[in-house]
């Protein structure tokens, strides 16, 4: 198949870190729109309720912090409508997300906030949309970049694109000294970002490629055991049909 833009596709961070997954699934979901969701464990659930608070942290109050009632009554509204309400351990389910709200505001009082507004990565064949989770101005003035994970840190990490994407959004708007940290709720760590100006040089080059087999519509299968069962596109993965297809907007 024969994919054409009809004009230049903008990509989020996100989106960019499912195409390292699997581009085909990208295809599926972000180029198609074809849409499917997985089915949702109670623990899922119980990340979801605390990434919807965070959504609302990051709007809501961007630059300020709310009281207990506000969030107390907010943490409540997502629980009911995304949380694992009639599960066996819900009240276990909900006492832990709520650690995990508690501690993300805690997070959030560690330096001075400042806007976060999005980043653009330009290329001749696409951008790419990085989103920060926070940005603060730590104690000594340097700039701080922060990202917001609800598990817990592992061991090859930053070897993902997300990553790369984040320090190159840093480095270009806030310059060399800006800081990237990544906060885990679960385990209440943070780690700051570090990578080798070889691996940093080897991801930016693989970032760039990315961006080329996206506008080329290189959509390859990547076959895994344990991921393929699991995605929403299961049951209509394959070969695709030949001739051509213009996508109008993305």
């Amino acid at each position: 198949m024969q994919v054409a833009w009809a004009q230049k596709p903008v990509w989020t961070d996100s989106q960019v870190n499912l195409f390292e997954r699997c581009p085909r699934r990208f295809f599926y979901t972000h180029v198609l729109k074809l849409g499917g969701r997985r089915t949702e464990t109670a623990f899922m659930k119980m990340h979801n309720v605390v990434g919807d608070v965070f959504d609302w942290l990051k709007t809501t109050h961007e630059m300020t912090v709310p009281n207990e009632a506000e969030l107390g009554a907010r943490f409540d509204q997502a629980w009911q409508t995304r949380g694992a309400v009639d599960h066996g351990y819900a009240e276990d389910y909900r006492r832990i997300a709520r650690r995990l709200v508690d501690y993300l505001v805690e997070t959030r009082s560690r330096g001075v906030p400042a806007p976060a507004a999005p980043i653009s990565l330009g290329w001749a064949e696409g951008e790419i949309l990085v989103w920060p989770d926070s940005v603060v101005r730590g104690d000594k003035g340097q700039i701080v970049v922060r990202r917001v994970k609800t598990g817990k840190p592992r061991s090859n990490a930053f070897d993902d694109i997300e990553y790369t994407l984040l320090h190159l959004a840093t480095m270009q708007t806030y310059g060399g000294s800006a800081q990237v940290e990544v906060i885990y709720l679960t385990s209440e760590t943070t780690q700051p970002m570090e990578l080798t100006e070889r691996k940093l040089k080897t991801r930016s080059e693989k970032v760039q490629e990315i961006v080329r087999r996206v506008r080329a519509g290189d959509f390859p299968v990547k076959e895994e055991a344990r991921a393929c069962p699991r995605c929403p596109s299961f049951f209509i993965c394959g070969d695709l049909p030949s001739g051509a297809i213009t996508i109008k907007n993305v």
